[in-house]
């Protein structure tokens, strides 16, 4: 029998012991890498009519955004399925080059 994966960094053990990616994955939670936060768009992304965008207001790095809840996620897949997930209620696009997520790739592109 395999043994039992434990994190580095914590107590936690990894229940399936034949996905050693999983606990590689969870042991990439202690260290600060790439986030994507649910901020929302831009308020120019919707109409003066459109009353439902007008909800819940947030600013990051001093921008105005409209419609996001703040959550955080560690993978961008993560923050896909919060968007898709309608009961949240959140907007956003993940690829906008207006979100601090994707703000480095800004000066890089030419």
């Amino acid at each position: 029998m395999p043994r039992a994966f434990k994190c580095r960094w914590c107590k936690y053990v990894q229940a399936n012991r034949k996905r050693k990616v999983d606990l590689e994955r969870h042991e990439k939670t202690h260290f600060t890498y790439e986030t994507y936060t649910c901020v929302g768009l831009p308020p120019d992304y919707f109409t003066q009519t459109d009353d439902s965008a007008r909800a819940r207001w947030a600013y990051c790095d001093s921008r105005e955004f409209v419609d996001g809840c703040g959550k955080i996620f560690n993978r961008r897949d993560s923050y896909i399925r919060h968007l898709c997930d309608s009961s949240k209620g959140c907007k956003g696009d993940v690829y906008g080059l207006w979100h601090p997520s994707n703000a480095k790739y800004i000066w890089t592109r030419v």
